[in-house]
């Protein structure tokens, strides 16, 4: 995985497993935090499969349309990229979605959604920026959003 990320991400340091994929066949398939350009991202690493990459494709897209918008964990160019060896995996790199960290959220979390009424406002107004963005992305991106729709977007059956 290290030669992907040096071949597409050159300079990605302090790569951090956070969670393996459990599959002792698959010892690269994990998640990590990593540092690229002085920030800290999330790289995730698959077995590939033709179908996967569709998927992730179609996913990207549609992240990082939203990401325009609304606080989203968008892609970092390439986006989705792939190894050359035999086994061969898939890897993706993009940013943690900005805003607080769910463990600095203060001693009520995660009940400060019930009574803070700036919280409340704040969800609010991501979610109706979300939607709207995902109403628009139906026609900028009509094929990626029937593949959502019509389920080939789904490996799971």
């Amino acid at each position: 995985m290290q030669a992907v990320l040096d071949q597409y991400w050159p300079g990605t340091t302090d790569l951090t497993e956070i969670k393996k994929d459990g599959n002792p066949d698959h010892p690269d398939a994990a998640v990590y935090s990593a540092m690229f350009n002085g920030e800290e991202v999330l790289v995730k690493s698959v077995y590939w499969s033709a179908e996967l990459e569709t998927l992730t494709d179609n996913y990207m897209t549609f992240v990082d349309y939203i990401g325009e918008v609304v606080s989203a964990a968008t892609f970092i160019a390439p986006g989705v990229e792939n190894s050359d060896t035999t086994d061969k995996i898939m890897v993706t790199m993009s940013r943690f979605a900005p805003g607080v960290a769910p463990q600095e959220l203060g001693p009520s979390a995660p009940y400060t959604w019930i009574y803070n009424e700036n919280v409340v406002r704040t969800e609010a107004a991501w979610w109706r920026d979300y939607r709207a963005r995902s109403i628009e992305f139906k026609s900028v991106y009509p094929e990626v959003y029937e593949s959502f729709v019509d389920g080939s977007a789904n490996l799971i059956e």
